[in-house]
């Protein structure tokens, strides 16, 4: 029984040092980013859409300047 938690925690131990080191964790978000555009750049423009109207409100409105642009 202990040989067999042992051998759990050691495959478990592995595991986390493979998933959290900060190199699969940049290729994950570089991997996860590509495949986002890759297979649905609508959804990509969307949040892009959804993120510029929040930053608009968040700034709030500004006075018109002076000079006049035609």
């Amino acid at each position: 029984m202990y040989a067999l938690f042992r051998r759990f925690t050691d495959q478990r131990a592995l595991l986390k040092q493979l998933l959290f080191n900060p190199a699969s964790l940049t290729a994950a978000t570089i991997g996860l980013a590509v495949a986002l555009f890759a297979l649905s750049p609508a959804l990509l423009e969307a949040i892009e859409l959804n993120w510029l109207d929040l930053r608009f409100r968040l700034r709030g409105q500004l006075a018109p300047g002076p000079a006049v642009v035609v």
